[in-house]
């Protein structure tokens, strides 16, 4: 469908009821951004997104995504935006987001994750705003955090969050505002 269109930077495809997408989204190779947002996806072919390097956000929330391949964004370094947010992901893989090395913001709210490694965001260190509200967290490891030394706002609330370690936020120097 779009394989004349090799020139385009920016494709919107919000608020359909798509379930799947054609390879052909892989090979626009000058796309910019990506807005998959309110459809019906489940998941995704762990290969779509390997050859958008140009890619700087990418929105797939407001969908219907149970999983997420370990490699899908690998190539993705130049993304700065990824909403994930409002879908049903109850785990995520510790090497989801190796070589985001430039993300910014990342919204993973309203999900089903019931926990959180400390791997998950360590290579995150130009993070600004991390949403992780609204999940079944119910605790979350010491160290989840530390790696994000520019983190301004984080988001947890509406979690099953019980205690929190004193020392959860301690390498967090910009840290402007929590949502707990």
């Amino acid at each position: 469908i779009f394989k004349n269109n090799q020139q385009l930077e920016v494709l919107d495809l919000e608020g359909n009821r798509l379930r799947e997408l054609s390879d052909e989204i892989g090979s626009l190779e000058k796309l910019r951004e990506l807005d998959l947002s309110s459809n019906k996806f489940i998941s995704f072919n762990p290969e779509m997104f390997v050859k958008l390097t140009q890619l700087e956000l990418l929105d797939i929330d407001d969908n219907e995504i149970t999983e997420l391949s370990k490699d899908i964004f690998k190539n993705l370094n130049r993304l700065t935006v990824l909403n994930v947010h409002n879908n049903k992901l109850k785990t995520i893989n510790h090497k989801l987001f190796d070589g985001l090395n430039n993300l910014e913001i990342l919204s993973l709210s309203k999900n089903r994750l019931s926990e959180l490694s400390q791997e998950n965001f360590q290579n995150l260190s130009k993070l600004t705003y991390l949403g992780i509200g609204g999940n079944n967290l119910s605790k979350l490891p010491t160290n989840v955090f530390d790696k994000l030394t520019n983190l301004e706002t984080l988001s947890l609330s509406y979690n099953k969050i019980e205690n929190l370690d004193n020392a959860i936020f301690h390498n967090l120097p910009k840290l402007h505002r929590i949502d707990l």
